[in-house]
């Protein structure tokens, strides 16, 4: 068709040019500037493409100006992950990002066959076998569109009472101290999602749940915290900081520990010599039945003074050196445990020890 128009226009051209040249008086010689009819260049037609046949051949109402520019195609979004079991990813999910494929890229489905086999395609496993006998063209209840094969998957995964079970599960949920409040209100708010709780009842619901430490703290100012995100936004951040504080205790009771059983590794331990006789013991308060008037004062000697190396050390304080007195029961403040001196008490008692076994 191009091709003729352009045959015809060129006709015409040519007609009046040759009337012209007629009613001339004289005929004028070519000039340079002025080509003749032989060497006047044409205009060339540039061949079509295969996709203005393709459209040629589907509509050849067609006008041919739109056929000269190529169809745009919106962009396309991600494929959805296949429906296998209902669980990973979800029905509901799955759901949502078919419908969004479907609506936001509808310029690559032009006919309801593309959609139906997209559907089928984006199924793997189980969903699949369920769509299967109803996707033949020999099936009595052969699908006629795509929105009946999401209908059918959605009568086998979506559970008829998933209100009433996270309604039973909102109830029962409760905040453990070792819990992150962040998680938390993750699964507080799903469960209230899927149970249908108002939003006005979610304040006071998530004061009932978290942990006691931190209604403690929230009660004083309950009435100030009026909205749920003011509340969730303070309960946050004090479970932040009080988490921290336990930390740091932990870290403190550790390190405390620690030095304790470093110190209990570096000091020896005393053992009483072993070379020392014993006479055979005699009481030192011996009991009689005799009244106590007519008891006679004895002479004889004990065994702690016959025996060398016995005789009673005046008792010294651990802590300030001091005698009469133990370190438990020292007024003094207690002074801080160090390795070397214990060494040097450690070296004093062997020396004692030492000197008393040359005496």
């Amino acid at each position: 068709m191009l091709r003729q128009i352009v045959a015809r226009e060129y006709s015409r051209e040519r007609s009046v040019t040759r009337q012209s040249s007629t009613h001339s008086d004289y005929r004028q010689p070519p000039s340079e500037a002025e080509p003749l009819d032989e060497d006047r260049p044409r205009p060339t037609v540039e061949t079509t493409t295969s996709v203005q046949d393709d459209a040629r051949r589907r509509n050849p109402e067609t006008p041919v100006s739109s056929l000269s520019q190529p169809p745009r195609y919106s962009k396309k979004l991600p494929d959805p992950t296949y429906l296998t079991n209902g669980d990973d990813p979800t029905f509901e999910s799955w759901r949502f990002q078919i419908k969004n494929k479907l609506r936001a890229n509808a310029d690559h489905f032009p006919t309801e066959e593309d959609k139906i086999a997209y559907v089928f395609n984006r199924t793997a496993g189980n969903a699949q076998k369920h769509l299967s006998p109803r996707i033949d063209e020999d099936s009595p209840v052969q699908f006629t569109a795509a929105t009946q094969m999401i209908q059918h998957l959605a009568s086998i995964y979506v559970n008829p009472n998933k209100a009433r079970d996270a309604r039973y599960k909102y109830n029962k949920l409760l905040m453990k101290s070792s819990d992150l409040f962040r998680e938390f209100q993750t699964t507080f708010l799903y469960l209230a999602g899927e149970g249908q709780i108002h939003e006005s009842n979610l304040r006071m619901d998530l004061f009932d749940k978290i942990t006691p430490q931190l209604q403690e703290r929230l009660a004083a100012t309950l009435e100030d915290l009026d909205t749920y995100e003011k509340f969730a936004t303070r309960c946050l951040s004090l479970d932040t900081e009080l988490r921290r504080i336990h930390a740091r205790i932990e870290r403190q009771k550790r390190f405390t520990k620690e030095n304790k059983a470093v110190i209990t590794t570096a000091a020896p331990k005393i053992t009483p010599p072993t070379n020392l006789t014993v006479l055979p013991s005699t009481p030192i308060f011996p009991r009689t039945t005799t009244p106590a008037s007519t008891r006679t004062p004895t002479t004889e000697p004990t065994a702690r003074q016959l025996t060398p190396g016995l005789h009673p050390q005046p008792l010294s304080c651990f802590n300030c050196k001091a005698t009469g007195h133990v370190s438990r029961e020292c007024p003094e403040p207690k002074r801080k445990l160090n390795i070397n001196d214990i060494e040097e008490e450690i070296e004093e008692y062997e020396e004692q020890q030492s000197g008393n076994e040359d005496a």
